[in-house]
């Protein structure tokens, strides 16, 4: 449920984003630096991709990191702040 949560407004996201120029053969690349689950490299066809891919990496580290620690499911109000966090990510 969270993740489906997630994935919607992530593409909701993307939807509402002013569209790029056509993409170019090469790879896109996000870059995302963070503090406690290690730096995540999202990559796609276009800009729009790559932050996508980064959204979902940050999204699964910060589940299996939820995970690791024993707590079972993630609540709501737990998935909730993860997908404000990855939803949110800055591409360098």
């Amino acid at each position: 449920m969270i993740k489906t949560l997630f994935l919607t407004l992530v593409a909701f996201g993307l939807m509402t984003v002013t569209s790029i120029s056509p993409a170019k053969a090469e790879q896109k690349t996000c870059r995302v630096q963070t503090n406690d689950i290690g730096n995540i490299v999202g990559q796609g066809s276009t800009q729009n991709e790559a932050f996508e891919d980064a959204s979902m990496k940050c999204f699964e580290r910060y589940e299996a990191k939820h995970l690791r620690r024993g707590k079972g499911q993630m609540d709501e109000e737990t998935g909730l702040t993860i997908i404000d966090l990855c939803a949110n990510v800055k591409c360098s």
